[in-house]
């Protein structure tokens, strides 16, 4: 629907005075590319520690399921001693 709307009236889509007839290489330009390059980076790191949440999740859970395991009442994950003399 958006596309619909932008490909119908150009100039909603059409860049601004700053960035479409900006050098390239003005301090305006520069410090456009430094924000963006800025807001990706910080992008990348929240997704990035999202992503490692779950994936220590799904392995801490994989731990408890193979029964060789227990979280005490401070919720660390421990190795049941019997487990362990027994393998």
């Amino acid at each position: 629907m958006v596309g619909l709307v932008l490909l119908f009236l150009p100039d909603l889509a059409a860049a601004c005075d700053k960035c479409f007839g900006a050098g390239v290489d003005t301090p305006t330009t520069r410090g456009i590319g430094m924000a963006m390059l800025a807001l990706l980076i910080l992008t990348t790191m929240i997704f990035g520690g999202i992503i490692g949440f779950f994936v220590h999740m799904n392995r801490r859970a994989r731990l408890l399921a193979s029964g060789n395991y227990v979280i005490n009442e401070q919720g660390v994950l421990l190795a049941l001693p019997s487990r362990i003399m027994e393998s």
